[in-house]
């Protein structure tokens, strides 16, 4: 008996010891990793969140007080995760649905442990001052984090994500917002806590304002309404909250508010009319000079709906894609593939792929369909429920740990309920326009079990996992002995399978990428032996699983198209390009409907001049769709490269007809004109531009230049030379345009009035004018 209850204590030393490493996660740093800030923390929270679920199920099945207990949320959780499995495995692309990828580290194999967490931590942490301990060390951890801001602030550490906008640990200002928005709630709660000493309430309000202070310097415009809007919302609730039964300031009612209770409510309508107030100042005077000048206030008097447009035009994207899938969507990580088949084309001017909506509702739309949706606001409506509505249960037949009593609808103050509203609304808020990462998972969850430990129901209506019919000591002894070794060897397989090989993976992975040995090689022998090093990384990395796949074929095939033209022996680069060419159709196999790997394989194509074979790819993509140009700019040149004129003008009109505001698209298209000696209906298309738009164009100049109208292009550099005359650039270009007309002299006149105006330039210039005078075309 004293050995059965040894092992119990080793084992919930083991699970609180892993539940207690979890906030400090956000310090970790993979530099030896591909996406150093995302791989690195999830993978340790994979593997802790793998050892103390594997060290629960022992303990479960040995103590019947540490068996899951059923709650209204775990309900609502159970359900979505089993919705969102479904959708997975029925989805565009399981695999993908499940690993995601490295740079979100997102996917089903990350909801499945965050799930695991949510029952081990809503298991063992089954009374309220465990999660007080808990917040107070994640309120430690985040102070340090923002500590580490102050630095960043000051110029003595780097920003990671460049700019001024603070990222801290993360690598990105937005997911930093994320996690010190929960933080400042969570100061927020402790602060509340009854009988909290007047020191530690001035500690937890110096965390609090210092939390906000970075919060503003990560310039996150979402996370910044959300904060105020939570904490409007929090004060409201506060002010508003009828008074309990009390018999210290009486009345008729018998209810009544104590003199304490009248005073917090005196400062939550403060806060609100504070709120109210600044946001107003903010909104009259966010038009001057003051306040535009500053990269803080600016960037949030920028706040408009047009500064929303790619996010409406991705979410009408999203949209498209629900209408294909409304019942239960692509699966996760599969919305590349609904942004490929609907891309709007007036998106040219913002990045060419987005793999997520950055909106919750429409990424679970996408992820999950309508039932995915439903399933995951059925949360929060659990939440709601556990928090405000929630009856008193009657006592527990179970007896607690220490003498603690069962929680109840009790264990929340209106203090602590307004702010557990205020927090959970913000964290929505904040999600309308961003996603979530690994971190603001973790604390999520963990507010889940905190809640859901808070809300169990109370026997008989209590599930009791693992529960035997025969709960006799020998009996249990003998079931947790024979589950130990069973539950070990899941664990190694587990802890190789779903971390260590894929962590090797992702090393030979950033090692084939880092082409410095390459560089620094002495000789052609030692740069092709550094070469054939990287080509068996990166085989390596293919070899080590799913996740980060697609990742490593995207890299191999600009590795391979970066050496085309390289000074290296043929042998290494065919090697490169059959490999990269081979895996990158694996890629289009797997996942026929994404056009990215397409474009990436007719790309490689068109470096390596196999124009025929870019064009079989190109024209299969644009069957799936049609309307991205970028698209068809590459099978308009493949065209052009094959000598097929006519249809490298339908591709560029095609291009130029899905949006006709797209300025690349029309340059394209009457370049492609100009070569087919169609000169009149291309400068009708340039009318509209701005000379200076495309004067310099490498596709405008080299197609007068192939049907040898030299004599266009000296009349349109001189007509921009006349406006500007101390352009340098334009008065070079100008004497390049005289050089191939054969007109020598003036290429060398127009060469001198550049030196003069830029002294800077006088040693190239009299370069160029030497090489021209020697009859040589520099």
């Amino acid at each position: 008996m004293q050995s059965s209850d040894t092992l119990n204590r080793i084992l919930k030393t083991v699970i609180f010891s892993g539940i207690f490493l979890l906030p400090f996660i956000p310090f970790i740093i993979a530099q030896s990793m591909f996406f150093p800030f995302i791989t690195g923390k999830n993978f340790v929270f994979r593997i802790l969140v793998e050892l103390i679920f594997a060290g629960w199920i022992i303990l479960a099945l040995r103590d019947v007080r540490y068996r899951l207990k059923f709650s209204w949320i775990l309900g609502a959780l159970a359900v979505f995760v089993g919705v969102v499995t479904v959708a997975d495995i029925f989805g565009e692309d399981f695999l993908r649905s499940f690993w995601s990828n490295y740079e979100r580290m997102d996917g089903l194999i990350t909801l499945l442990h965050l799930f695991a967490f949510f029952m081990v931590a809503g298991s063992i942490m089954n009374v309220k001052r465990l999660w007080i301990r808990f917040l107070q060390t994640s309120l430690g951890a985040s102070v340090l984090i923002s500590i580490y801001g102050i630095f960043q602030l000051l110029g003595k550490i780097v920003i990671n994500q460049g700019g001024v906008r603070v990222d801290a640990t993360f690598g990105n200002a937005t997911y930093l917002a994320a996690y010190l928005l929960f933080h400042t709630f969570f100061a927020a709660f402790l602060f509340a806590q009854k009988n909290t000493p007047n020191w530690l309430r001035i500690v937890y309000g110096g965390a609090m304002a210092l939390h906000i202070f970075i919060l503003f310097n990560t310039m996150t415009r979402g996370a910044l309404l959300a904060f105020l809007g939570g904490a409007m919302l929090t004060a409201l609730l506060v002010a508003l909250t009828p008074a309990p039964k009390s018999f210290s300031v009486s009345s008729p009612s018998g209810r009544g508010f104590t003199g304490e209770q009248i005073k917090i409510k005196k400062y939550a309508i403060g806060v609100l009319i504070g709120i109210v107030c600044i946001v107003g100042v903010f909104a009259v005077f966010k038009d001057t000079r003051v306040i535009r000048e500053s990269d803080l206030f600016g960037r949030l008097a920028s706040i408009s709906l047009e500064t929303g447009n790619s996010r409406f035009m991705v979410w009408g994207m999203a949209w498209q894609g629900i209408k294909e899938h409304p019942i239960l969507g692509w699966g996760q990580d599969n919305f590349i593939i609904a942004f490929s088949k609907h891309y709007n084309p007036r998106m040219y001017t913002e990045e060419p792929w987005f793999d997520r909506a950055h909106n919750i509702i429409f990424d679970w739309l996408i992820a999950g369909g309508f039932m995915g949706l439903i399933s995951y606001f059925a949360i929060f409506l659990a939440l709601l429920y556990a928090i405000w509505f929630y009856p008193k249960r009657r006592a527990s037949s179970l007896e607690l740990q220490n003498g603690e009593q069962p929680p109840s609808e009790a264990s929340f103050s209106v203090y602590e309920k307004s702010i557990l509203t205020g927090l959970l609304a913000a964290y929505l808020f904040h999600n309308l326009f961003v996603f979530d990462n690994v971190v603001s998972y973790i604390f999520f969850f963990s507010v889940l079990a905190f809640i859901h430990g808070m809300s169990t129901e109370t026997a008989p209506r209590v599930l009791h996992y693992f529960r035997f019919k025969d709960t006799s000591v020998e009996r249990k002894e003998f079931m947790s002995q024979l589950a130990g070794p069973l539950v070990l060897i899941v664990l190694i397989l587990s802890l190789y399978t779903l971390n260590i090989k894929h962590i090797v993976g992702n090393r030979a992975f950033l090692g084939a990428i880092n082409m410095r040995s390459v560089q620094e090689a002495g000789t052609s022998e030692a740069r092709d032996a550094a070469l054939q090093e990287k080509l068996r990384l990166f085989q390596k990395s293919l070899g080590s699983g799913f996740l980060g796949k697609m990742e490593t074929r995207e890299q191999l095939i600009q590795a391979a198209t970066n050496l085309s033209g390289a000074p290296i022996s043929q042998v290494v680069k065919q090697e490169f390009f059959t490999l990269a060419r081979t895996e990158m159709r694996k890629q289009i196999t797997e996942t026929p409907e994404n056009l990215r790997p397409r474009m990436f394989q007719s790309s490689l194509f068109m470096q390596y001049r196999l124009f025929d074979e870019a064009i079989i790819e190109l024209e299969e993509a644009v069957q799936i769709s049609d309307k991205k140009q970028d698209m068809h700019y590459l099978l308009a040149s493949a065209y052009l490269n094959v000598g097929n004129i006519e249809k490298a003008i339908l591709a560029g009109k095609h291009a130029f007809e899905l949006e006709e505001e797209n300025t690349k698209a029309r340059k394209i298209y009457a370049s492609l004109l100009i070569r087919a000696d169609r000169s009149s209906e291309a400068e009708e298309l340039l009318s509209v531009l701005n000379e200076s738009n495309y004067l310099s164009d490498e596709s405008i100049i080299g197609a007068y230049a192939s049907i040898g109208n030299f004599e266009r292009l000296i009349s349109l550099w001189k007509g921009q030379v006349e406006k500007d005359p101390n352009n340098i650039q334009a008065r070079i270009s100008l004497s390049a345009a005289h050089l191939e007309s054969g007109q020598r002299g003036q290429a060398i006149i127009e060469l001198e009035k550049a030196i003069e105006l830029d002294p800077e330039f006088k040693e190239q210039g009299e370069y160029l004018i030497g090489e021209v005078k020697a009859g040589r075309n520099p």
